[in-house]
């Protein structure tokens, strides 16, 4: 073979290995340049954790921990809490904290536990529905007004704070088991419809607070069974 041929067979070679290399191998996917999703990592904090974390919970923390509830707190669940601020307790009559936390045993427990769903419910579960039974035994009622999410009194002001155990929905009011509570309900033209809680031996109801920022409570004349006007137009409440 002469020399110009031996040096053509020489260029082919090359040249059809060099196209072979650069064939993708069967079965290899094409490399990309696009930079995959990052994926959410879960929440590490369980429910106490975050309650702890968050600043707004003192009081809810220490009440859970005085009726040895955490344990349940921080178990898999999951779990729904609709957590009261520390405003919302300051919002109890006076001496009323300090009286549940000497007998945590008794009806801090049950108030606790009415707090807490089971199951995670989001918002957008909760929205859909009317009532939401508690681990307490007895079940929430859940009302829309004027546009606010409501459970029992107390309005929902923020949601969907996750957890590794379930989630927290933040209220503005404690909310408290129906046995020996009572629902008030506006019965005047003069307010706009809503309802407080109010319990036997009370003086007052529980304080409830419009979209606006007006806040009141009523007086209780037991013997009516009726609410005494004040704060949100002239309008009385019947206990039902």
């Amino acid at each position: 073979m002469d020399i110009k041929k031996r040096f053509l067979l020489i260029i082919i070679a090359v040249t059809v290995f060099i196209l072979l290399a650069g064939c993708t191998q069967p079965g290899t996917p094409p490399s990309s340049t696009e930079t995959p999703a990052p994926t959410m990592a879960p929440p590490a904090a369980n429910i106490v954790e975050t309650a702890i974390s968050d600043g707004r919970f003192t009081t809810l923390v220490a009440a859970v921990q005085a009726a040895n509830l955490a344990d349940t707190l921080i178990s898999p669940g999951p779990f729904t809490v609709f957590a009261p601020t520390d405003d919302a307790f300051a919002a109890l009559p006076e001496g009323t904290v300090e009286s549940l936390l000497e007998n945590p045993d008794g009806a801090l427990t049950q108030i606790l536990l009415y707090h807490v769903a089971p199951g995670e419910l989001m918002a957008s579960d909760v929205i859909a529905m009317s009532s939401i039974p508690t681990v307490q035994g007895n079940s929430i009622q859940v009302t829309v007004m004027d546009g606010k999410v409501m459970v029992d009194g107390a309005t929902v002001i923020i949601t969907d704070i996750e957890t590794s155990n379930g989630v927290i929905h933040v209220i503005d009011a404690v909310i408290l088991p129906p046995s020996n509570c009572y629902q008030t309900t506006s019965t005047s033209p003069e307010a706009p419809n809503h309802v407080h809680t109010w319990c036997e031996g009370a003086n007052n109801t529980l304080e409830l607070c419009t979209a606006a920022g007006i806040c009141h409570t009523h007086g209780i004349n037991e013997e009516e069974n009726l609410a005494k006007p004040g704060g949100l137009g002239n309008h009385t409440h019947t206990l039902t």
